[in-house]
């Protein structure tokens, strides 16, 4: 059995999204190539959607690797534009796992599906900025937990 890195890290990214991209794919092809074959994001927007499509485009070359998307409601794409829900869809349809963990969205949803992503993970790749929120409480969880972190 592989290895399972999962992704946490902003909706709003402040780098450039090519460069962050690129870098990310350089990362993920020495974690393939060091046994990691499972990939999970969340589905939302910013990093965890760059994140998906890396993982995307790296299946081409690397068939086996697999991407699975938690998302913490049916719902959670509700306010997105029609070009971003395009991609969550794209998305959701093209992952080999999909789990989601309420039909509706309430409050503590969204950390229910973030210490998911990490539970059993082995690395936690991160595009963390602030100590505080969604990010920040997901790699603090990821510590507690003994999962190696990867800022980038």
């Amino acid at each position: 059995m592989g290895k399972i890195c999962c992704f946490t890290g902003h909706r709003e990214i402040t780098d450039n999204d090519a460069e962050l991209a690129k870098r990310l794919k350089q990362e993920l092809a020495l974690l393939i190539d060091d046994g990691f074959d499972t990939f999970r994001a969340g589905g939302a927007l910013g990093f965890d959607m760059l994140a998906a499509d890396v993982v995307l485009s790296l299946k081409k070359h690397y068939p086996e690797i697999k991407l699975e998307i938690f998302v913490p409601c049916l719902t959670q794409n509700k306010y997105y534009t029609a070009e971003q829900n395009r991609c969550y869809l794209d998305q959701i349809n093209a992952a080999d796992r999909r789990v989601c963990f309420s039909k509706e969205y309430y409050r503590g949803c969204m950390m229910v599906r973030n210490r998911a992503l990490v539970d059993g993970a082995d690395l936690c790749i991160a595009y963390l900025r602030k100590t505080s929120g969604g990010t920040a409480y997901t790699v603090n969880y990821a510590k507690s937990k003994q999962v190696k972190i990867i800022n980038l």
